[in-house]
């Protein structure tokens, strides 16, 4: 019984990956940096490329990650982290240099495609601070992008989509 049990994960990720398989249009990757016995990147993304994913998501935009992920043939995504947010807001000058010095290396990669813009700042009451500094980090990194021949690369910010409450009946009788 305990074997069979410790099976059922696997089993439900292959069934789900199968399915998702057949009916999205590709599977993608998110790659951070929190935890530990985490693989280096060039492992990550042959693991990543080996269960057919696509394209791979970083939480963070150094070389390190970026390298590798460029000369993998996945479409690749790098993320600026929340703490940049406030000084990209406030300057041109601060987004030109990040796009400048992360990603202009990449700037003929037919696979770099999207920037992601923070991590779920929106849907974090404890970001409530970079709220209203999202719009224009994002205003200024495209125009850094723009200026640097980079226009296909399309700044985004990413949502929270799960659920922020408990339906009623799990919070027992009212």
């Amino acid at each position: 019984m305990a074997m069979a049990s410790s099976r059922l994960p696997l089993q439900l990720l292959l069934v789900v990956g199968a399915a998702a398989s057949e009916t999205a249009h590709f599977l993608g990757v998110n790659y951070g940096r929190l935890g530990d016995d985490l693989p280096p990147p060039h492992r990550a993304l042959e693991l990543a490329r080996s269960a057919g994913a696509a394209a791979v998501r970083f939480y963070d935009s150094n070389a390190t990650f970026l390298s590798p992920a460029a000369a993998s043939g996945l479409v690749f995504v790098p993320g600026v982290p929340n703490e940049l947010i406030p000084s990209l807001a406030a300057s041109r000058r601060a987004a030109d240099e990040w796009v400048a010095a992360t990603l202009l290396p990449f700037r003929r990669n037919r696979r770099l495609r999207y920037l992601f813009v923070g991590n779920e700042v929106l849907s974090d009451p404890t970001t409530k601070s970079r709220w209203f500094q999202l719009v224009p980090a994002m205003a200024n990194l495209e125009r850094a992008l723009r200026r640097h021949g980079m226009r296909r690369v399309k700044p985004h910010e990413e949502l929270y989509t799960g659920r922020s409450s408990r339906l009623p009946n799990q919070l027992g009788a009212a």
